[in-house]
């Protein structure tokens, strides 16, 4: 949905609204939606004395703020060095004599808070280092303790003073780590709303001038590619990305608003107020556009014909985010007067802003009420979907000047103590590239999951931190489901989901729970945790279930319409369309047309199916296909769907001719998965007659009733007027070669053909399309091991069937192998058992081609590595000679595979590869074989039972298997899948390396047994 709104220049701004339903639905709208902020600092409560009457001052300022309209406070909770909570880094706040008060100021106030119905934000002076005011005393003091390391100082070591206060430098990485430690504290220990960062400034603008900066920026200067305003903006742009970073990385819901100074630069008369961008170096507009923070507070603290060219200023940087620009206005009434605030609070309603922030308690405890009624809070926590959090623990690496930048022409980052990068990524790139003064790193980010907290071991290479938590598997944010079953993984330790200890499995650490959603429009947590050794790391975050499903509905499922395409046919035929609905159910009324005229659709309780006489539509040439529908409650529906026909004569259509060997002719168009129902595939040279065309695959007219279907990709047609292949056949021969009885059967026109395998009949048939039968003669030399002897029979005018009767079907595996003028068919004898070999190959591989992937994050392609090399090494103690079809960690395609198995003239091959499907972790599992040509049913039958010797559910033997590895004819070929990947007891053992050497002992007995019992026979 698209709103147009006026912008601040008068000038029309479409802008998305965000969150449009989140809002209608989360909060439960009254007359008024708006942010009304309220910043409680410290000096607006704890002159009292004594904690009960500290403790009473809160209470009222809670009570109050509700009743005068408010819905949100902001809390102080640090200033200059000093908290209003117990801390480890810091000291208590002066105002309390630097002792503690004898409560948790934080955690009252939180409560009271709550209890009155109101958010809770903490805010937080950022840099603020020392109060001259206060002039705390403690030794403990961060003054006191790092002060003279830490903070801005001119170039004779003298603190700057901004305000009333000294400030800590952001380009420090100690700093930085400090700060972080203090945020984290924060939010890991209380259940707060949101975070409000103020004082994240410089000083003044001398920061530049200092003899300390210009040293750094001469050193980076030809790196950064910036002057030094930028540079210096650039360096608290990423202190507050590290804070933002450090927040998200454990509760990535949580609101983020930080306070800038107001943009005087670009307002014409205002010279009393000092710019943010050229004095204090502050870039706000670029926090908000970069998605650091939810929500850009400018400090406007002016009478109201200042404030609105301020306030208008930043939503005309803002440019596609100007609703989440949120003003701090000053609530002294008797100052500011209430009809400045009043206008003020006006224009910012005017605006569509989403609200305000009044500074600060005292005012407003003095003052009449701002507001007339209450209002619901506005959804401000934008970038909780939009931007990823992340961290990359660079320890490993040397890092000159502290800076790191993010590709080439990325802003620079300061890194903290620690060498840990913080950064807010708008959208996870593929490839995460970083430098520094001195090398590059690129790190693939296909396996991150959240949290994205990783430690760079190289640089390529990365590895979870010990210890870590992660969620693996969770719905979005907002879902129409009543219950979520919750997938995390976690380093050993003791591990919860929301309070409730379960036990990670032993070797893949993963851990899951079904948690129910509260009502309609009630958020609900959910947090993971792992503790060991008294350290804890937790991940949490925020579900809206049970929301009305707001999937559009269609009478018409268009990716489910089939065929797609033009569709090209004679006027005998008929074109079938089937195609899906939401709205079956519904439906009062569907029909089915074709320019203009309408035809029936049948339900089929799964599909609507409609057929077209294409002679219908012979003079016209072609049809243009649409569906009408009208549903029980008289809605109208119409749609054009993604086909269109053409209708032409037989004659028409063109001869066509493979271009490429392997091209593959499926009996159907259909799509599939793991390998099409195939025909046979063919050399270069093959020629088809055609008599349709379905999208991008010729329908081929093989014989009197076959078709098979071919892309169009790997043929080319012919001229027009060749006449199609076809031949009298006379005579074939069978002789014994030295390895193989040879079938050779005239072959004078390149015409298709087809081999099926009949075990249940001893036999194998080939078939000859356009070919009729003109046999004088079979003749069958002396010594024939294998083939007992040979017949044919014409099926119809223009199809051969050639029977290749057997011995018996105990073989080693055939091969037809088209020549210049003839068909050679051969059929192995059996190999000698000292010199018989093994073709193993270990499933997927490489760099992309992982296989399924675990719910750990367990790669299939690891697993069949390791359980093949274990095969390997046991078939060849039993004295077989065993070659590898994927080595290491390479990846050939299928084709190049299925060729290098053939060209090694491997007498029996073996795939192994690990299963997953299904719904829920703990649903489909087991072990199963597969094969594809029926000789080959009995080594997938012995590999099944000795699998399921082992603690393995049963799954099953799986026949006519299409997977290209399996549809060789050349030699008993078999596919291992071992277990489930997508269970979470089958993949715990896939993970285990003693389950998997049992794995492929099983699998080397399969083979050993296999090969001596055929030998045998």
């Amino acid at each position: 949905m698209i709103n147009i709104r006026k912008g601040a220049s008068g000038k029309k701004v479409k802008h998305g609204v965000v969150f449009l339903l989140s809002l209608l639905m989360l909060n439960s709208l009254a007359a008024a939606s708006e942010l009304r902020g309220l910043v409680v600092q410290g000096s607006d409560w704890a002159f009292a004395q004594g904690a009960a009457a500290m403790q009473a001052g809160i209470r009222e300022i809670m009570t109050t703020a509700r009743e005068k309209g408010f819905n949100t406070i902001f809390f102080q909770v640090r200033e200059a060095g000093e908290c209003f909570y117990p801390s480890e880094y810091e000291t208590w706040s002066a105002l309390f004599g630097e002792q503690d008060p004898g409560f948790d100021p934080l955690a009252f106030a939180l409560n009271e808070a709550h209890q009155n119905g109101m958010q809770f934000h903490v805010q937080i002076e950022v840099l603020t280092a020392y109060s001259l005011v206060n002039k705390p005393k403690s030794a403990d003091h961060l003054y006191m303790r790092n002060g003279t390391k830490w903070v801005i100082a001119d170039d004779n070591f003298k603190p700057v003073i901004g305000e009333y206060a000294y400030y800590l430098d952001p380009l420090n990485p100690e700093v930085i780590s400090y700060l972080k430690r203090q945020v984290a504290e924060i939010t890991g220990r209380y259940a707060i709303d949101g975070v409000y960062f103020s004082h994240l400034r410089f000083p003044d603008n001398t920061y530049i001038a200092n003899r300390s900066f210009l040293s750094f920026y001469n050193n980076v200067s030809a790196f950064t590619l910036n002057t030094k305003e930028v540079l210096a903006q650039e360096i608290l742009t990423s202190c507050l990305e590290a804070l933002v970073s450090e927040i998200k990385l454990v509760k990535p819901y949580l609101t983020v608003f930080a306070e800038t100074e107001p943009m005087v630069s670009q307002i014409k008369g205002i010279k009393e107020l000092l710019p943010a961008d050229s004095y204090y170096f502050q870039n706000g507009i670029s926090w908000l556009k970069e998605g650091l923070v939810d929500v850009l507070v400018p400090r406007i603290h002016v009478r109201y014909k200042t404030f609105d060219d301020l306030y208008l200023a930043y939503l005309r940087e803002a440019e596609a985010a100007p609703d989440w620009v949120v003003p701090s206005l000053r609530g002294d009434v008797e100052s500011f007067h209430s009809a400045d605030v009043a206008k003020e609070l006006d224009l910012i309603r005017k605006e569509q802003g989403k609200g305000s922030i009044i500074f600060s308690a005292s005012d407003i405890m003095k003052g009449p009420s701002i507001f007339e009624e209450a209002a619901e809070l506005p959804f401000l926590a934008r970038t909780h979907e939009k931007t990823s959090a992340a961290e990359i623990d660079l320890s490993s690496k040397s890092i000159p000047n502290d800076m790191v930048r993010l590709g080439a022409n990325g802003r620079i980052r300061i890194v903290d103590q620690q060498n840990r990068l913080n950064l807010m990524l708008d959208a996870l790139p593929r490839t995460l590239a970083l430098e520094t003064l001195r090398e590059k790193m690129r790190y693939s980010t296909r396996e991150w999951v959240v949290p994205y907290r990783y430690v760079a071991v190289s640089n390529n290479g990365l590895e979870r931190p010990d210890p870590f938590i992660e969620l693996r598997r969770a719905p979005s944010f907002m879902t129409p489901d009543s219950s979520f079953n919750f997938l995390f993984r976690a380093s050993p330790g003791t591990t919860c989901i929301n309070g409730t200890e379960l036990i990670a499995y032993p070797h893949t650490h993963i851990f899951f729970q079904d948690i129910a959603f509260k009502p309609f429009g009630k958020r609900t947590i959910v947090r993971g945790t792992v503790s060991k050794e008294g350290e804890t790391r937790f991940y949490e975050t925020i579900y809206y279930g049970n929301m009305p499903d707001t999937t559009t509905k269609h009478a018409v499922i268009m990716k489910s319409v089939s065929p797609q395409g033009t569709v090209i046919l004679p006027p005998e035929d008929m074109l079938r369309i089937t195609f899906q609905s939401h709205l079956a159910e519904a439906m009062d009324t569907i029909l089915l047309y074709a320019n203009g005229k309408a035809f029936p659709l049948w339900y089929n309780g799964n599909r609507y199916v409609g057929e077209l006489p294409c002679a219908l539509f012979e003079a016209e040439g072609s049809a243009f296909i649409q569906v009408a529908a009208r549903d029980n409650r008289g809605k109208n529906y119409s749609y054009n769907l993604p086909i269109s026909l053409k209708v032409q004569p037989a004659y028409r259509f063109p001869l066509i001719e493979t271009r490429e060997d392997f091209a593959q002719v499926s009996f159907s168009s259909g799509d599939v998965r793991l390998g099409g129902p195939y025909i046979h595939e063919y050399p270069t040279g093959v020629r088809f007659r055609t008599n349709g065309k379905i999208g991008e695959n010729y329908r081929v007219r093989l014989g009197a009733t076959d078709m098979g279907y071919i892309s169009e990709k790997q043929v080319r047609e012919l001229a027009p007027g060749m006449p199609a292949p076809a031949y009298n056949i006379t005579s074939m021969s069978i002789r014994p070669d030295s390895a193989k009885d040879v079938l050779t059967i005239p072959w004078p026109e390149p015409v298709p053909y087809a081999v099926t395998p009949q075990p249940e009949q001893n036999r194998i048939r080939i078939t000859l399309y356009g070919v009729s039968s003109n046999s004088t003669w079979i003749s069958h030399r002396e010594g024939l091991k294998i083939i007992d002897y040979v017949t044919w029979e014409q099926r119809d005018a223009e199809t051969y069937d050639i029977y290749v009767y057997l011995q018996d079907n105990n073989i080693w595996g055939y091969d037809l192998v088209a020549g210049n003028r003839f068909l050679s068919f051969s059929i192995k004898y059996p190999p000698v058992r000292t010199a018989l070999r093994i073709a193993i190959e270990a499933g997927h591989g490489g760099d992309w081609n992982w296989g399924a992937v675990g719910l750990s994050g367990l790669k299939e392609k690891d697993v069949n590595r390791d359980t093949a090399e274990k095969v390997r090494d046991m078939l060849r103690s039993m004295g077989y000679d065993v070659v590898e079809v994927r080595p290491e960690d390479s990846s050939p395609m299928l084709r190049e595979r299925w060729l290098l198995t053939d060209s090694l003239q491997a007498d029996v091959f073996i795939s192994i590869h690990a299963n997953a499907g299904g719904k829920g972790y703990l649903s489909v599992a087991g072990t199963s074989t597969y094969y594809n040509n029926p000789f080959w049913r009995e080594f997938a039958e012995i590999g099944y039972a000795k699998l399921r010797e082992l603690p393995l559910e049963e799954f099953g033997i799986v026949g006519s298997f299409n997977y290209m590895m399996c549809r060789m004819t050349q030699r008993p070929s078999m596919l291992v899948e071992q277990a489930f990947m997508s269970h979470a007891e089958d993949e715990d053992k896939l993970a285990d390396p003693e389950f998997r050497t049992k794995i492929a002992e099983k699998i080397a007995q399969t083979v050993d047994e296999y090969v001596n019992m055929k030998l045998r026979r």
